[in-house]
């Protein structure tokens, strides 16, 4: 065989593999993703731990680990809220682990569990789900309008910060403040915070 034939053979052999590991790849990610959305966070974890044992460059599965991070956090704060320290504890400690200086984490559970401060996950602003989110809002008026508290709006940005101060700015009216925070790697939440808690 000719080495011409053979040069020509090698490089067949290598655009069929490229091809090969693209699906290979698109599929892993889909799967990935299926997991986040339906919750299933052990399992997306897995897939990232199979990823890195094949020898898949660290910074291309560095964007996955970010969103399964936010997912754990995310998870945190839930169990947080329904007072599951064990599930807020164990999910945090995994998010840490795999982002240990993101600013949301590096605090650790000290503010969350802060009696002082009560804080009020909206998830529905992440999902951009403002017809539910007013409903969330709703629900809680009564409550914030008696609480005498600061009220901190933190979102990741103007553009879920301005339509959410102002959905709650109307059901408050104008004797209530809502103040606006932008915390880029942190879920959506308020932030009831009592006067002691700033002495």
């Amino acid at each position: 065989m000719s080495m011409l034939r053979c040069l020509t053979l090698f490089c067949l052999a290598l655009t069929i593999a490229g091809c090969q590991s693209t699906p290979v790849q698109d599929s892993q990610r889909r799967l990935f993703l299926e997991h986040l959305a339906q919750g299933q966070l052990a399992q997306a974890d897995q897939l990232l731990a199979d990823a890195g044992k094949r020898g898949v460059d660290p910074e291309h599965l560095a964007p996955y680990q970010r969103q399964l991070a936010d997912a754990y956090l995310r998870q945190g704060q839930e169990a947080l809220q329904a007072g599951d320290l064990n599930t807020a504890t164990t999910a945090l400690s995994r998010a840490r682990s795999l982002l240990p200086t993101a600013p949301a984490l590096t605090a650790g559970l000290g503010d969350r569990l802060d009696p002082q401060v009560r804080s009020i996950m909206l998830p529905l602003l992440d999902k951009g789900d403002y017809t539910a989110l007013a409903e969330q809002f709703d629900a809680l008026a009564e409550e914030l309008r008696a609480c005498d508290c600061r009220i901190v709006l933190e979102a990741r940005g103007s553009w879920q910060s301005n339509r959410a101060a102002e959905l709650l700015r109307v059901r408050l009216g104008d004797a209530s403040e809502v103040e606006v925070s932008h915390t880029a790697s942190r879920v959506p939440r308020l932030l009831l915070i009592s006067p002691s808690a700033e002495q």
